[in-house]
């Protein structure tokens, strides 16, 4: 998906076309359509992005954001916890237990 939106690939794109990105992807790793999951949920989710100038995401802070909320999801933790999580999180288990799962 990101590949379509950034040719050639700068590893930048707008936020409004990340946040519709990501509503088409499922859980755990977008955040899908649902009631509960909308645009205001997502940009939500998204203060934990850095914002470049012309409100720019880049890539590697969308990858980060996603491995998060997939790594909680493995804890059967709540998606909303993500204030409580950094990269020390992410060990070497834990990224086997990803690759195993998907």
């Amino acid at each position: 998906l990101w590949r379509n939106k950034d040719d050639p690939f700068t590893g930048l794109l707008d936020i409004e076309s990340i946040i519709t990105m990501l509503l088409e992807v499922p859980p755990p790793v977008g955040f899908g359509r649902s009631r509960r999951r909308t645009r205001n949920f997502v940009l939500n989710q998204m203060r934990h992005c850095r914002l470049y100038p012309g409100n720019m995401v880049h890539f590697r802070d969308v990858v980060r954001l996603l491995a998060w909320r997939s790594y909680l999801w493995m804890q059967s933790d709540r998606e909303t916890n993500l204030t409580n999580l950094n990269d020390r999180a992410f060990e070497a288990e834990t990224f086997e237990r990803w690759h195993e799962i998907f």
